[in-house]
């Protein structure tokens, strides 16, 4: 994304899409979790996780101002909210809650 390889697969790993996605309980690729905060690559994001500790960015995708586009999560414990700020948006907050989603139902929450 924005001329930087987030995965080294040949497959590639889904983005999910900060803006559509409330809840994420599945979706880690070898480990990882692999976010797209805005459209497009002219304009990133500011972001935070919640716990600091919780996760680890291991990889960015800058936009044309240096911030992120997208980036790579390598999560620490399975409970955590990553809040994405994209200028003149509300910020957004992603719930990651992985290995807690019930028996049944879908993965992905959308909002």
């Amino acid at each position: 994304m924005c001329g930087t390889t987030l995965s080294a697969g040949a497959e590639g790993a889904s983005l999910f899409d900060a803006a559509s996605v409330s809840r994420l309980t599945a979706g880690s690729v070898n480990g990882y979790i692999y976010l797209r905060l805005v459209d497009g690559c002219d304009k990133g994001a500011d972001y935070s996780i919640s716990p600091p500790s919780a996760a680890v960015v291991v990889k960015a995708a800058p936009a044309g101002d240096h911030r992120a586009a997208a980036i790579v999560l390598r999560p620490l414990k399975d409970v955590f909210n990553v809040q994405v700020t994209a200028d003149g948006s509300a910020p957004v907050v992603v719930r990651v809650r992985l290995n807690t989603a019930p028996s049944s139902g879908p993965d992905v929450y959308t909002r």
